[in-house]
């Protein structure tokens, strides 16, 4: 029991961690000794409960055992090795944490306890623009070269975990998973402000669907136009302070947010084709289609006009695996909702419903945030995967307690019944 309260406690600072292990790329690197300690902490984790959790040798995690296994083989025929390595490691550790997540957190008490130590990245990150703008360090991209323009501390996919706390505010504050309310929806808007400064449209979308679809979920519509009518009060009050920040911002993501601009010319837009074009040309099709080039190697290698990784999710696993490898993957996500609706099914009227609509909003915003893409983005993915993990753990808690109490058994039961062996499979 020490022993897993141990893992459990190193789990709760590992979003936490990887967040300011996201800054401090700013500083060396994606090869500096910071990339190194994050990956070697991940995979502590990961290995430390393989060996000491036996619920992660269910059957249910057998797909992502075999799913990663066969990335792993093709990682094999890439072209460079170490390269494809070091990808693989960022998407397999982040998958890996779902059934981490799903197998510690088994209680309510440390449901809580996970979704606040994620929301300090909120916190944190209002100090990493504190930083940004005060010492010149963090993200430079969409800036020009003057030195007034407004600095979002971090970029890219590396800004979605925040978005995703702030989505999730409403929930957290209905369902009291915090307890000073005043202080989290003030570090919640001025999150959601720093965010609306960073212009990245992913981000605000995130919020802004998570949102509605939680409160669509939950069946309060009318709250949601309080919300959103809060919201712009407050923006509106607020506007005279960034008004400057965000007219430069602007200015310099024109050519997103001009008249002329369409998602065609997006580089996201164009790689499915890309790909496309380049199996086609490929001596050795069918093969590509169906296993895949270059396993999590992608840049230079699939024929785009110029050096990038594949960023949307699907058509990077699809370029990597095949269709073999896209269809595995699928089937790993979407079972992941099967989980939550069949746990609904049994436990709806022990568990709030704002849980499930939590659960089913942050699932499809998932789904279509993968068409922006960065399968890579080690804390994004790995927060994504542990919240949703979180979700499962908990409902599958209160599952195992009916089973329990209709089998008139004491919860938990440490014998070796056969209800043990069969809720492992759960």
């Amino acid at each position: 029991m020490k022993q897993e309260q141990m893992i459990f406690r190193l789990f709760l600072f590992t979003i936490p961690v990887n967040f300011v292990f996201d800054y401090l790329y700013y500083f060396g690197g994606s090869q500096s000794l910071t990339s190194v300690l994050r990956i070697g902490w991940n995979l502590f984790i990961i290995l430390h409960c393989l060996l000491t959790q036996k619920k992660l040798q269910a059957p249910r995690n057998n797909l992502l055992y075999f799913l990663l296994s066969y990335w792993a083989v093709l990682i094999l025929f890439s072209s460079n090795i170490s390269a494809s390595v070091i990808e693989y490691l960022k998407v397999a550790v982040s998958l890996m944490f779902f059934p981490i997540a799903a197998t510690l957190i088994n209680s309510h008490d440390r449901f809580v306890k996970f979704h606040r130590y994620t929301l300090y990245c909120l916190v944190v990150y209002a100090f990493f623009v504190f930083l940004s703008n005060m010492f010149g360090i963090g993200d430079i991209s969409y800036e020009s070269e003057d030195d007034d323009v407004f600095k979002t501390g971090l970029g890219d996919a590396k800004l979605y975990p925040p978005a995703f706390l702030v989505g999730l505010i409403p929930f957290y504050l209905r369902q009291k998973i915090v307890t000073r309310k005043i202080f989290w929806i003030i570090i919640a808007f001025i999150n959601f402000s720093l965010l609306l400064l960073s212009l990245r449209r992913t981000t605000l979308i995130i919020i802004a669907l998570l949102i509605s679809l939680f409160f669509l979920f939950a069946g309060h519509i009318g709250k949601l136009f309080k919300v959103l009518a809060l919201a712009a009060i407050l923006l509106a009050v607020t506007f005279p302070l960034y008004e400057e920040a965000l007219t430069k911002r602007l200015e310099i993501r024109s050519n997103v947010y001009s008249e002329e601009y369409t998602v065609t010319q997006e580089g996201r837009y164009m790689e499915l084709g890309y790909v496309l074009n380049d199996f086609e040309q490929n001596r050795y099709a069918p093969v590509p289609h169906l296993l895949g080039k270059e396993a999590f190697n992608t840049i230079d290698n699939y024929g785009f006009y110029k050096p990038r990784p594949i960023h949307v999710d699907y058509t990077y696993i699809f370029f990597s695996s095949g269709l073999l490898g896209l269809i595995l993957y699928l089937v790993f996500v979407f079972r992941i909702r099967k989980m939550a609706v069949f746990y609904r099914s049994k436990i709806k009227k022990l568990v709030p419903k704002d849980y499930f609509a939590a659960f089913h909003a942050l699932f499809i915003v998932f789904l279509l945030v993968g068409l922006s893409g960065n399968v890579w983005a080690m804390t994004y993915r790995m927060y994504i995967f542990s919240v949703m993990g979180s979700f499962i753990g908990y409902f599958r808690m209160h599952y195992q307690e009916t089973l329990y109490q209709e089998q008139a058994l004491p919860f938990p039961h440490t014998t070796n019944t056969f209800l043990d062996k069969y809720r492992l499979s759960l």
